[in-house]
């Protein structure tokens, strides 16, 4: 659950002072869906993950298909209204959706697996590996912190402070 502690660490270290948690969720519901799909047949067809049967092979891979499709608006549906709750402009709650999104989509988690997809059964580059895994993991982690510093409406140098620990984040992340 490092994602929406990160939000969560983000937003206090900012000065945030009201309940971020819906923020926080929302960046797992995105991660969550990610694993549905990583487990899929057609990607990396897993049967276990953390001791348990994937959901596909519980339900079927129509069924899983579908639930991780439906995440991702769900993920953006609930970091609206933790935005909303916490009293924000329109204007920042569009930019942490936009955020979320930009970083689960085609240039983040999406662009990422992709890039993993095209890459099995090829030797990589260190580069290649660390652009697939600067989009598939390291993108949320970077929106994890970037979030938390918007919604506490972080500037100046305390805003590029943040946003330099976001990129070192997700890159030690992406190392380890």
């Amino acid at each position: 659950r490092l994602r929406p502690q990160l939000v969560l660490s983000v937003y206090r270290a900012a000065g945030g002072k009201s309940d971020a948690s819906l923020l926080a969720a929302s960046v797992e519901i995105v991660h969550a869906y990610s694993l549905v799909h990583d487990d899929l047949p057609c990607m990396d067809n897993d049967n276990v993950r953390r001791g348990r049967p994937t959901l596909h092979r519980v339900y079927g891979v129509t069924v899983a298909t579908i639930a991780g499709v439906t995440m991702v608006p769900f993920a953006a549906r609930t970091a609206l209204q933790g935005a909303q709750a916490l009293g924000l402009p329109l204007e920042t709650c569009g930019s942490i959706v936009r955020q979320l999104m930009r970083a689960s989509g085609a240039g983040g988690m999406v662009g990422g697996q992709l890039l993993d997809l095209e890459g099995e059964g090829k030797a990589l580059t260190l580069g290649d590996l660390e652009r697939i895994h600067r989009a598939k993991t390291g993108a949320l982690i970077v929106a994890s912190v970037r979030i938390g510093a918007t919604a506490a409406g972080a500037r100046g140098d305390r805003a590029e402070a943040l946003e330099r620990y976001g990129e070192s984040a997700g890159l030690a992340f992406q190392i380890a």
